[in-house]
């Protein structure tokens, strides 16, 4: 299925002692460690290959990402999976110790631009991999000296993580795309924040105004991602609580459904397992329909629970 979950094992001789990782074939989380869960299933036009990758290390201040290889761009699944290998075995060798925020930050903002690297050198080697990108959103949880406990989130491209808390989901990232570029900057927070849960909402384009509508329709063009010179993470820290409930996904789930449909299959559902295969299984399926948001695509979902 494609699935790709923190370093792989034939590299993992070479380290000295290799984290926990989920294997989305588990049913239950493993005694000790986090309640993390992750489907993915390939999209329809490809079915041989899933150009999502997934990472999750389930430690207590676990670490999890989302990669998407760009679709229309020469190898995506080559991309995503590079740059989940590079960065899992980065943030393992790097995020160690009792980093403070700051330097987690600036340890991720470092990572980031080494996979960027990665991708443009194997780019340069091979003409088949030229012009060849991924999406990218990591999440590495941390505790500070006083109990405090953030999610510190790196991204770039479209991959979203969202925080659900007490019946509401919130999106955590800011999207690379046409939306972004063309509302966010010189607006209001408020104002931004309004138009993206109208869009992330809409079943019916014909509800919007015509500068809405037209960025609904161009919401898949992404400006940024890895794989190009220069791009930079936006990086955030945001505070986390016991019950909350990090939510990853790529845009083949939050294309195909609206974000008050993901937050009732989170909420609604008995265990984290039957959550992220819902999300899976009804992206799907509305991909199937005659319907505004529907989009062939590869999906995929990693649901976190925080613990006490």
């Amino acid at each position: 299925m494609g699935v790709r979950m923190g370093i792989k094992s034939d590299e993992a001789s070479n380290s000295a002692e290799v984290p926990e990782r989920l294997d989305h074939s588990e049913g239950v989380p493993t005694p000790g460690l986090l309640d993390a869960q992750l489907d993915t299933i390939a999209s329809e036009l490809h079915p041989e290959r899933n150009e999502d990758t997934t990472l999750a290390f389930t430690g207590k201040e676990g670490i999890f990402g989302i990669f998407d290889g760009m679709g229309g761009h020469a190898a995506g699944d080559v991309a995503s999976r590079e740059a989940m290998d590079y960065i899992a075995r980065a943030t393992q060798e790097r995020l160690t110790g009792k980093l403070s925020l700051a330097q987690i930050q600036t340890e991720l903002g470092n990572i980031f631009d080494g996979a960027n690297k990665r991708l443009l050198e194997l780019a340069e080697r091979d003409p088949k991999l030229a012009g060849m990108g991924t999406t990218a959103s990591i999440v590495k949880l941390w505790e500070g000296p006083q109990g405090e406990r953030k999610a510190v989130i790196a991204n770039v491209g479209d991959s979203r993580v969202y925080i659900y808390r007490a019946g509401y989901l919130e999106q955590s990232t800011l999207d690379d795309n046409v939306v972004t570029q063309e509302i966010g900057s010189g607006q209001d927070k408020q104002e931004v924040r309004n138009l993206r849960h109208k869009l992330n909402n809409v079943d019916d384009p014909e509800t919007l105004n015509v500068e809405e509508h037209e960025l609904f329709e161009n919401r898949n063009k992404i400006t940024h991602y890895l794989g190009v010179p220069g791009v930079k993470p936006r990086i955030y820290a945001i505070d986390i609580q016991k019950g909350d409930k990090l939510v990853l996904t790529s845009d083949g789930i939050h294309d195909n459904l609206r974000d008050d449909e993901i937050a009732q299959i989170v909420g609604l559902s008995p265990d984290n397992k039957t959550a992220v295969e819902t999300l899976t299984r009804d992206s799907l399926a509305r991909s199937r329909e005659e319907h505004p948001r529907a989009k062939a695509d590869d999906m995929s979902a990693i649901v976190v629970e925080i613990p006490a």
